[in-house]
């Protein structure tokens, strides 16, 4: 099945059918605080609900933003060895150049 232009997809007999996802969006933070205040001052995001000190649902885009917290050095996934690391992370502290 091919996928044509708006959200819907043509089959090969050539009927059209619209095709209707909910998408959401989760990051790993390691300071949740600071990632608030991120989302929240560069893309005008606010907090929807809060989950504690695990997550905040951050609002006021097309899909609502999950951030979640997660340790540095814990498992990415159950199935793979490579740890979290926040080091070279795009919203990291910036680093000299050269």
């Amino acid at each position: 099945m091919a996928f044509g232009s708006r959200g819907s997809s043509s089959a090969s007999s050539g009927a059209t059918r619209s095709v209707h996802m909910n998408l959401l969006i989760n990051l790993d933070v390691d300071d949740l605080e600071k990632a608030v205040h991120f989302y929240s001052s560069v893309f005008g995001l606010r907090v929807g609900r809060s989950f504690g000190a695990f997550g905040v649902e951050m609002v006021g885009s097309s899909a609502p933003i999950y951030l979640l917290v997660k340790a540095p050095g814990t498992p990415a996934l159950p199935t793979v060895s490579q740890r979290r690391s926040y080091e070279r992370h795009w919203t990291g502290p910036a680093r000299p150049h050269g």
